[in-house]
């Protein structure tokens, strides 16, 4: 192997860290490390919640409030629950092969839950953000000066598995607050051709929660999330150990030195509420404020809706409606690169189902195929490839 195809791998894997789309772009990156978070792939945690819009924030009761607002995880009886998803194939404009998406998360959420009198306890694990992507890049090497293409295969997979513990108290379910502690376990592989990388990281997650029933029927709620900053190294392998010592055309001391990474986070405050205007059907709203601009100068703040509605008239089933917003927090940087490129509208649905007194399953589907991405449209035409996402996950719960 000659010294030009080792460093291709090498160059294309500095490139794409310099301008790869979970990268921040604030004017001190350099100093900070490459940030590798990129918003749209955060777990959707809460199979009936996302089946109503995630519009969570002011239930009681459900098996992933421990995540959502703990304050919700007020229960009478022991719950074990456990889900897992697929995300299906999403494309964007930037990519001429590959695709980002397409894998199985499993598991999405596991826990344990036991009350207390007015005290109820948690313990469990979550996958908090899953990245996914792989594309071709064709490039010319010294073997075939006049241009015939050679294509390496590109790979990176992001993974943040966080196990957790939570607990809240509930003065007789018209009040509640809850406080969650999680250790963020970071992962990360990357494979460019003949080189590969990994990475490891940790850091700690906090998630306060409020929950209020003034009255029957409805109730308030709100809760604070926050993450540390994880920092960690990005070690690059050649996987060409030999080439070193054989080849006298290579410099026996070229190594590929580790490139500092880190996975910076938003803190995020969500409220909201949920009414029953008649026994069958409840209604509900969110609102997630982001605070992206801590993370970049490049970023800024978003406000995210969540509406949707549960319809409970056909026992034992309830079906959930709903529609919520994905905006990404980038400004806008000329043509290409716009963080209006990646802005999501979704639709969702999802059941559950009791089929005995102690078992329940539900499953849930978000897409956001249906709202054409005006933005790129206009840019790039109607037949220009869009980022679109859909997830469809199953969520299995036991009460002891």
């Amino acid at each position: 192997m000659h010294l030009t195809k080792l460093a291709c791998p090498l160059t294309v894997a500095a490139f794409l860290l310099s301008i790869t789309v979970f990268s921040g772009v604030g004017t001190s990156r350099v100093e900070r490390g490459y940030d590798r978070i990129f918003a749209p792939y955060f777990t959707k945690v809460g199979v009936a919640n996302w089946g109503a819009g995630g519009a969570y924030i002011a239930e009681w009761g459900r098996p992933t409030a421990a995540f959502t607002n703990p304050a919700g995880l007020s229960t009478e009886r022991a719950i074990i629950y456990a889900e897992a998803g697929k995300r299906f194939p999403a494309h964007w404009l930037g990519m001429k092969q590959g695709q980002w998406d397409n894998q199985f998360i499993v598991p999405g959420f596991l826990s344990v839950a036991k009350p207390f009198r007015n005290l109820s306890l948690s313990i469990g694990y979550m996958n908090y953000y899953d990245l996914s992507n792989e594309d071709s890049i064709e490039v010319t090497t010294s073997e075939s000066p006049e241009g015939m293409p050679e294509y390496y295969h590109i790979e990176n997979r992001l993974k943040i598995h966080t196990f957790f513990a939570s607990g809240s108290y509930a003065i007789e379910n018209m009040a509640s607050v809850g406080l969650t502690i999680g250790l963020n376990c970071l992962k990360e592989h990357e494979w460019i051709a003949e080189v590969s990388a990994d990475g490891h990281g940790l850091g700690i997650q906090l998630v306060a929660g409020g929950l209020l029933s003034p009255f029957e029927g409805l109730n308030i709620g709100g809760a604070f999330r926050y993450s540390t900053k994880i920092e960690y190294d990005m070690q690059y392998r050649t996987g060409a150990a030999d080439t070193f010592s054989t080849n006298p055309d290579i410099d026996s001391n070229l190594k590929p030195e580790p490139i500092p990474c880190e996975a910076k986070f938003p803190w995020s405050l969500q409220v909201g509420a949920s009414y029953r205007p008649i026994a069958d059907v409840k209604v509900l709203g969110m609102l997630d404020f982001q605070k992206w601009s801590i993370v970049s100068d490049g970023y800024e703040d978003k406000i995210q809706v969540h509406l949707g509605t549960e319809i409970s008239s056909l026992e034992p089933f309830t079906f959930g409606f709903g529609f919520f917003t994905q905006e990404y927090p980038w400004k806008d940087k000329g043509r290409y690169f716009k963080g209006r490129d990646f802005d999501q509208k979704f639709i969702s649905a999802g059941f559950r189902v009791k089929l005995w007194k102690s078992f329940e399953l539900s499953t849930s589907f978000v897409d956001s195929h249906l709202f054409p991405n005006k933005e790129v449209e206009k840019d790039l035409g109607k037949d220009a490839k869009q980022f679109h996402q859909s997830y469809i996950a199953t969520g299995i719960r036991i009460s002891l």
